[in-house]
């Protein structure tokens, strides 16, 4: 008995799911294997970015991927660099980034695909692996494309940007050309400096997400009770914290540079991609926190209590080793 098409399509959605988990299951491992890569390529494309800039201000320096590239197999993405009329531009500075050998897993697994449509004849057609992969695939190359820049920008503490003229609110985004952009790097505050963190959180008491993908100064929020709220990839720049309770946050991608952190408790805190560069965190508890790439580059991490685990997988140096108590 032939198969409809609505049968096809479960069939198959059931099969690439399984084929899926098996054939990409170093997705992630492979990622991380192209930093180096990806930081040359960035390096060299900042460098034509700049020689053909000269003196002109920058407001927004964009990493973008186009779809049709992808299905095309050509291997790159675009690094575009604006003035003030950001998207609106008609001239952006525009150079590619040549990143054939992170999309070829992409590849391979799609011609994987494409193989299985065997079983479907007259049924199903190529077309229908192109929508499953836009659908389903590329977001994790748009994920890979977000934390390698991430970790481009904190590898070299933004050096890169060392000789560009910038505008006062100038940004780092990735994502596809005017579509799902992220915002991964902002030279300025975009809230008030100084603002009190417990006054906010008063006045929006059901806005959980209320600190997500914003940028403070001189935040205040001393011995305050703020668990469970959203910070992800929230940006503190000098605060006080000085015990604070942060039990259950969710904290991903959150950076805390040069703030204090005295006595601070961040158990069950996903901290995933999080960086306290330079803060202070003497005793400071992580117990029971989930930690994994997350950058304590120059933290004062004096009697601060790790799992035994996590002393080895947070990128703790030898120093800090020294410093910490093991819960």
């Amino acid at each position: 008995m032939k198969m409809d098409r609505a049968e096809a399509l479960y069939r198959f959605y059931v099969q690439q799911s399984e084929q899926g988990i098996k054939d990409l299951k170093g997705w992630n491992i492979h990622c991380q294997q192209q930093q180096g890569l990806f930081n040359q390529e960035m390096d060299a494309a900042i460098q034509r970015i700049k020689d053909k800039a000269k003196s002109r201000p920058f407001f927004c320096i964009h990493l973008c991927l186009f779809r049709s590239d992808y299905l095309f197999r050509q291997g790159r993405v675009f690094l575009y660099a604006y003035g003030h009329e950001y998207l609106l531009e008609k001239n952006p500075v525009k150079e590619e980034i040549h990143l054939k050998s992170l999309m070829e897993p992409m590849w391979k697994f799609e011609d994987h695909l494409i193989n299985l449509l065997g079983d479907y004849k007259n049924v199903l057609t190529k077309n229908d692996v192109q929508v499953l992969m836009q659908s389903e695939y590329i977001p994790l190359l748009l994920d890979a494309l977000e934390h390698l820049l991430k970790y481009y920008i904190r590898e070299s503490k933004a050096s890169f940007l060392n000789d560009m003229e910038l505008e006062p609110d100038f940004r780092i985004t990735v994502g596809e050309y005017q579509s799902g952009i992220k915002e991964v790097y902002i030279t300025e505050p975009l809230d008030d400096e100084g603002l009190n963190l417990e006054q906010l959180i008063n006045a929006y008491p059901e806005k959980e997400d209320l600190c997500c993908y914003k940028c403070y100064k001189y935040a205040e929020a001393c011995n305050l009770d703020l668990r469970g709220i959203y910070l992800i990839m929230s940006r503190f720049e000098q605060g006080d914290f000085t015990g604070t309770n942060f039990t259950d946050c969710y904290a991903m991608d959150s950076e805390w540079n040069s703030c204090l952190l005295r006595g601070t408790i961040w158990k069950n805190v996903k901290l995933f991609g999080a960086a306290f560069r330079f803060s202070d965190l003497q005793e400071a508890d992580f117990c029971g926190a989930r930690l994994w790439d997350t950058d304590f580059t120059g933290a004062n991490l004096k009697g601060a209590r790790f799992d035994r685990e996590n002393q080895y997988i947070s990128n703790l140096s030898p120093e800090q080793r020294q410093e910490i108590v093991v819960c």
